[in-house]
């Protein structure tokens, strides 16, 4: 019986591909030994790390696949998280929000707007408190000043006249071109009232228009600075003419 050996070859044209049956020991193209031991040699190793390739396949599709239901997961609870801030009303769906998606752009937020819930039903210590909470977990949130300006305003709140105007003060010193320096102005002008301070608001108050007299915020100005202004002249008239 002849023996029959089948090759494949870029030389072997089609027809003799196609006729497989003519191919014997004697007319078959000839490999080279050295060929031979390195085909085997090649089947070997697959036979031998054949199970170590197919792990190494099955953690990258299970990375992909990983990585993919993370995205769409994430995607989820930023969906999940807006909606709820959007909807929210209460201390406790709003606290909730920052335990559940603590990593989401809403946690934040809600953190600020549970802080002015408190400062509205005037538990002053635990809205500063949040407020700090805010700063210390978010320096670079871009709402990080606000969160400022709501603890120097519990600072008012609680009759720390004095150490709320150092807070309002050095906040428009550090930051002239916020959108909150003009209530940092604002607010020294309250604490220097309180302290019994006017001639020092009125003058705040002057500097302030006088260097932006475009600022939105003017027409309050002015009327806060005419109260002031007021105020120091019936003083002036009760001194001048006081009553028998």
């Amino acid at each position: 019986m002849e023996e029959k050996l089948t090759t494949e070859n870029e030389n072997i044209d089609d027809a003799t591909l196609n006729d497989t049956d003519n191919i014997t020991v004697d007319n078959a193209i000839e490999i080279p030994v050295d060929d031979i031991s390195e085909l085997e040699e090649l089947k070997n190793k697959l036979i031998e790390h054949g199970t170590r390739i197919l792990v190494g396949v099955c953690i990258g599709l299970l990375i992909v696949g990983g990585v993919s239901f993370y995205k769409t997961n994430k995607q989820q609870k930023l969906a999940d998280s807006s909606r709820i801030l959007s909807t929210a009303r209460s201390l406790a769906e709003l606290e909730s929000l920052t335990s559940q998606y603590a990593g989401t752009p809403a946690a934040p937020l809600a953190l600020l707007k549970i802080a002015k819930m408190h400062y509205n039903n005037e538990n002053l210590d635990m809205a500063k408190n949040l407020y700090l909470e805010f700063q210390q977990n978010y320096p670079e949130h871009p709402l990080y000043l606000a969160a400022g300006m709501g603890e120097i305003h519990c600072i008012e709140a609680t009759g720390e006249a004095e150490q709320a105007l150092q807070g309002y003060r050095a906040f428009a010193n550090e930051n002239p071109d916020h959108y909150l320096a003009s209530q940092a102005i604002f607010g020294q002008g309250r604490c220097l009232i309180n302290l019994g301070r006017k001639q020092e608001a009125k003058e705040l108050y002057e500097e302030f228009i006088g260097k932006n007299p475009e600022s939105e915020w003017l027409p309050m100005l002015e009327e806060k600075l005419a109260e002031t202004t007021t105020e120091d002249k019936e003083k002036a008239d009760m001194e001048t003419n006081p009553a028998s």
